[in-house]
């Protein structure tokens, strides 16, 4: 792998960790210090890990292997216990989400997040948005994606 690879994946996978350090210092109760060494040690190993599953030519390529993802049937990212292994933090310490999926690919950090879990039944038909309201008290599950895109040229991928 190149330099200017190198440079540019170093570009990917802060950014990736910058999003997932903001969750936890919004979440969490640990201190400053703490959320900067997890950060640095998550960096650390994402770096290590992605090194020879890192395809600029073709960005889509071997990005299951590169997606963090936490979820019923993945409670815990293997890089992130390893992240807290590194820095004596229990994992529940972060206070993640409970669902979330990180693709860091060349160019592109991308990440859908479930921020609720709440059910909410909606009316069939659906009504349009002017005169749908949520009754008061009620949380909607929601998914939120958020895209960096790294990518100076116009029309950037999406997914």
């Amino acid at each position: 792998m190149g330099t200017i690879h190198q440079e540019t994946m170093k570009e990917e996978i802060g950014a990736g960790v910058s999003f997932l350090v903001s969750l936890v210092r919004n979440r969490s109760r640990l201190h400053q210090e703490k959320i900067e060494e997890f950060g640095e040690k998550l960096t650390a190993i994402l770096y290590r890990k992605y090194q020879n599953h890192w395809y600029p030519a073709n960005p889509s390529k071997g990005q299951a292997y590169r997606c963090i993802r936490i979820n019923r049937k993945h409670k815990a990212d293997p890089s992130l216990l390893l992240a807290c292994q590194d820095c004596d933090l229990e994992y529940n310490q972060l206070r993640l989400p409970k669902e979330i999926t990180l693709w860091i690919d060349p160019q592109e950090v991308c990440c859908r997040l479930l921020v609720a879990v709440s059910r909410v039944l909606l009316p069939d038909p659906i009504p349009t948005k002017s005169s749908f309201e949520i009754p008061a008290g009620v949380v909607m599950g929601v998914c939120l994606s958020l895209s960096l895109s790294l990518d100076k040229t116009p029309g950037g991928r999406h997914r």
